[in-house]
C-alpha cells in the first residue's frame, strides 16, 4: 500500500517591466551578437549553432521565449549549461559540449537530442575551423534510415519501462517518485515523438505532441499519454488562479537559493509562467504540463521547514496524484508502454529491421 507524503530534499532578483517590441528579426540579431561576443571572450569556442524555437516563426508563448545556443570547444568546456538574462522576457540557453562528443557520426545519429536538433533545426553562428558543416553532413548520413531511428527511440523505451518497473515496487510517493514519474511520461512522449522528427521541448510539448502522432498514422496515443497526467476533472477558473499564484511563490523561492538548477533559474520565471497562462485556455495541457515539471522540480530544492511544501501538495492531491490514483495512473503507464513496445516493433517489421 503505497502512502502520500511530500517530502522536502535535504540571486534572486526584481525584474523591471519593459515594453520593448520583441520580433523574431530582433532575436535573430540578439542570437548572432552574443555568439560573436561569447566566441571572442572564449578562444576554445569552435562553433556556435542556433537551435530551438527561435528557428519558428513564431517563437513566443506568452510574449516571452529562449535562444538556444550550442557552444562547440576545443577542450572540455568549463561548464556545462548556463542562462543569461537578457530583459524580462528573453534569456540566452546556452549548452557547452567538447568537440570530442562529436568525433563518432554514428554515435550523434543516435543521440535524440544533440544528434537530431544539429540535423532538423540548426542554424550556424560561428564556425573557426568549417567544423559544422562537415560534422553536420557526417551525422545526416543515414539519419533518417529506419534502422537509425529505431537506434535513438529504442533506448528511450527502455529506459521508461526501467522507471515503470521501479515505481511500480516503492512503498512512499514523495517528489523523488513524482519527479521520476513525469520525466517517464516525457520519455514515452518523445520515443513516439522521435519517429517524425527530434524530440520535444517542454513549453511545446503539447503543442507539437498531436501534430507528430498525425504523422506517424497513430493519434490515438496522444490521449492516453495526457491521461497520465491529467485530472480527471477540467480545472476550472479558480483553479488556475490559485496554482498559478503558489506556483510563482515557488519558483521565487527557489530561486533565491544558491546553486539552483538551471531550469529553475530567476530569468526563467517569467518563461515559464507567462507560457503557461496564456496556453491555459486553449490548450490546458501544455500549461499544466509546464507547471506540473516545474513545480514537482522546485519543490525537490525546498527546505525542509519550508511553508510552500502544503500548497505543493495540495495541487498534487487535486490534480490525482494521491496512492490510489498513482497505482491506477501506473497500471495506464504499463499500457501505454506496452503500446509503444508494440509499435516500435510494428515499425521495424514493416521496415525490414531485424531486432538485435
Amino acid at each position: 500500500m503505497k502512502r502520500w507524503q511530500i517530502r522536502p530534499f535535504s540571486p534572486h532578483f526584481p525584474l523591471k517591466k519593459n515594453n520593448m517590441r520583441i520580433t523574431r528579426e530582433f532575436l535573430l540579431k540578439s542570437a548572432r551578437t552574443h555568439a560573436a561576443q561569447k566566441a571572442y571572450t572564449d578562444r576554445s569556442i569552435i562553433c556556435i549553432y542556433l537551435t530551438g524555437s527561435l528557428l519558428r516563426d513564431e517563437p513566443l508563448l506568452g510574449g516571452t521565449t529562449d535562444i538556444d545556443l550550442i557552444c562547440v570547444h576545443s577542450s572540455e568546456p568549463k561548464v556545462k549549461r548556463e542562462v543569461i538574462r537578457l530583459s524580462d522576457d528573453i534569456h540566452l540557453d546556452l549548452a557547452h559540449y567538447s568537440m570530442s562528443l562529436f568525433d563518432q557520426p554514428r554515435r550523434l545519429r543516435a543521440d535524440p537530442w544533440l544528434g537530431a536538433h544539429m540535423i532538423v533545426d540548426s542554424k550556424m553562428l560561428h564556425d573557426a575551423r568549417h567544423w559544422f558543416e562537415f560534422t553536420q553532413a557526417s551525422v545526416a548520413s543515414k539519419f533518417y534510415a529506419p534502422e537509425t531511428i529505431l537506434d535513438r527511440i529504442r533506448p528511450m523505451a527502455e529506459t521508461a519501462r526501467t522507471a515503470w518497473m521501479e515505481m511500480s515496487h516503492i512503498d512512499e510517493i514523495d517528489l523523488t517518485v513524482l519527479n521520476r514519474y513525469i520525466k517517464t511520461i516525457e520519455t514515452i512522449g518523445n520515443a513516439l515523438a522521435c519517429f517524425s522528427g527530434p524530440p520535444l521541448t517542454e513549453r511545446r510539448f503539447w503543442i507539437d505532441y498531436p501534430g507528430r502522432l498525425n504523422a506517424i498514422k497513430a493519434p490515438a496515443f496522444a490521449s492516453y499519454l495526457a491521461n497520465l497526467f491529467m485530472p480527471e476533472k477540467s480545472p476550472s477558473e479558480q483553479d488556475w488562479q490559485t496554482w498559478m499564484k503558489d506556483w510563482g511563490e515557488a519558483l521565487d523561492s527557489v530561486g533565491r537559493h544558491s546553486g539552483v538548477p538551471v531550469k529553475l533559474h530567476p530569468c526563467r520565471r517569467h518563461y515559464y509562467i507567462r507560457a503557461a497562462d496564456y496556453l491555459k485556455k486553449d490548450h490546458p495541457q501544455a500549461a499544466l504540463w509546464i507547471m506540473v515539471r516545474t513545480w514537482l522540480l522546485s519543490g525537490a530544492q525546498m527546505r525542509s521547514n519550508s511553508r510552500l511544501f502544503k500548497p505543493l501538495s495540495s495541487f498534487c492531491e487535486s490534480i490525482g496524484y494521491t496512492p490510489t490514483a498513482f497505482n491506477e495512473r501506473l497500471q495506464a503507464m504499463d499500457q501505454m508502454l506496452d503500446g509503444l513496445e508494440e509499435f516500435i516493433d510494428f515499425y521495424a517489421q514493416q521496415n525490414g529491421v531485424i531486432s538485435t
